[in-house]
């Protein structure tokens, strides 16, 4: 629905780029406007404003009749329909009425083009500005917006981080932790949050009490994985992949492996001791003589890069230089084979900023018990607090949002664990999650129109590739209330 101007200030002085549409009498049947009216009703005129069609109108449209007044335009009947009762839209110079401003669609633009209609633009900056709603997924903020933000940022004491040049559609990824995860247990995160030690999780944001900033540098390459997706895990099985690796390292050049563990490091702000502790664990990764639950923090993250490096080294001086003698084509195969996954994981990993909302999980976390959070006659799930998740968790992701929007230069596309691994159908999280209740939070703060969106719409249900929220509607016996 759009949102309606009824303001002085929200109207321009006649003749202005920006000035309200009026509607006016229009004695010619031919005119091309009058075509449009009759063909999709006044709305679809009026919502060009919120298209970036070039030029203007000399005249405006006014509804006929004296009881026109301020009434807004309303369209409330079929596209196709004539005025029900006869009236036809003509040439008047009264004041112009409210209307309701709203987007159009690629099509109505296109039919609107067709006949030589050209109405002023309201670029999206402004439609936010006065409250307008929409979906401003990946849309780019205004320098306004951006004040705002650095703003709100300092009046909660969130740091903003440093904007960055370019992020290539951004994403703000929801997760829950599916256990209490206490504040010991997320301090130890956040001084763990470099390169690739942790979980790569960009903040935590518990029941009460303020969020975590766990990794401060958002959208950044050299993380650990925190879904099946930015893991390439549709590209490739983990176990051919792991296998690869090993295949290339053990191929490559005994002195070209150093320099690639300390290539696929740099940067990342370890210190010593924790170097020589993933470099090693990545070694006891390449020979597989330990099992990965007892391989050190950052190992197999620490592998994968390290390979990678050899392969970029290949790619750019030739698999001679860095594969071991008459070894070129086992290398240069390893790596043919690898070269979507280190391109798709890189791209993938740099754009998403993991969130994890602390939130209940199973009763007993014994293995042999069930430990799938997924299925709602489980009964080992912990049922959700009620409401399942706090007020001040919705705000402080909201807080946490608005600075990874800050960081990339616009609005990231929020969307779920859930949603973003439903290939695998393995993971549900963030249950039970009021979607659009982040969105009016976000909105709010920044003075967007309520209804606004600002990634995935909520469709709630259990189904994998269709809701993007888990609810166990009807039955509610995990969430404990129907869903929004």
């Amino acid at each position: 629905m759009g949102h309606r101007q009824q303001s002085s200030a929200s109207r321009s002085p006649r003749g202005s780029a920006r000035s309200a549409p009026k509607l006016l009498r229009r004695a010619h049947h031919a005119d091309p406007l009058l075509q449009l009216q009759r063909a999709v009703g006044n709305q679809a005129v009026l919502a060009l404003l919120r298209s970036d069609a070039p030029g203007s109108v000399e005249t405006a449209l006014e509804e006929s009749g004296p009881e026109a007044g301020d009434r807004p335009v309303a369209q409330t009947q079929p596209l196709s329909a004539p005025p029900q009762d006869g009236r036809i839209l003509q040439k008047k110079d009264e004041d112009p009425v409210d209307i309701d401003l709203v987007p159009v669609s690629p099509e109505q633009k296109k039919e609107l083009d067709k006949l030589g209609v050209r109405l002023p633009a309201v670029s999206d900056e402004t439609w936010r500005s006065i409250g307008g709603v929409a979906d401003n997924a990946e849309k780019t903020l205004s320098e306004p917006e951006k004040k705002g933000i650095e703003a709100l940022l300092n009046k909660h004491s969130v740091a903003a981080g440093t904007p960055l040049a370019t992020v290539t559609g951004p994403k703000f990824l929801l997760h829950d932790t599916s256990a209490l995860v206490g504040a010991p247990a997320i301090e130890k995160e956040r001084k763990k949050g470099r390169g690739p030690l942790g979980k790569g999780v960009s903040a935590w944001i518990p029941a009460a009490g303020d969020a975590t900033i766990a990794r401060p540098d958002f959208f950044e390459t050299k993380r650990p994985s925190t879904t099946e997706f930015e893991k390439g895990i549709d590209i490739i099985k983990q176990a051919d992949r792991e296998q690869a690796l090993r295949d290339i390292w053990n191929v490559a050049k005994n002195a070209e492996k150093e320099p690639a563990m300390d290539r696929a490091l740099a940067g990342t702000g370890l210190v010593e001791k924790e170097v020589k502790t993933v470099k090693a664990g990545a070694e006891s990764f390449f020979k597989g003589t330990v099992a990965d639950d007892d391989l050190p923090d950052g190992s197999k993250s620490t592998a994968a890069w390290a390979v990678g490096e050899l392969c970029a080294k290949a790619e750019k001086d030739g698999a001679a230089k860095v594969a071991a003698d008459k070894k070129e084509p086992d290398f240069d195969a390893g790596c043919k084979k690898l070269s979507t996954y280190f391109k798709e994981r890189a791209a993938r990993v740099s754009s998403i900023v993991g969130v994890e909302i602390v939130q209940v999980g199973v009763k007993d976390p014994d293995k042999k018990k069930n430990q799938n959070i997924c299925d709602p006659r489980n009964p080992n799930v912990v049922p959700m607090p009620s409401p399942p998740y706090s007020d001040s968790q919705y705000a402080n992701i909201a807080l946490v949002y608005l600075r990874a929007a800050l960081i990339a230069g616009r609005f990231p596309e929020v969307t779920t664990h859930f949603v973003v691994d439903a290939f695998e159908r393995g993971h549900c999280d963030p249950r039970c999650f009021d979607l659009q209740k982040l969105y009016d939070t976000i909105a709010a703060l920044l003075g967007h129109g309520k209804g606004s969106t600002y990634g995935v719409k909520s469709s709630y249900g259990l189904t994998w590739g269709t809701n993007t929220i888990w609810w166990d509607a009807p039955d509610n016996k995990i969430c404990g209330t129907p869903h929004p």
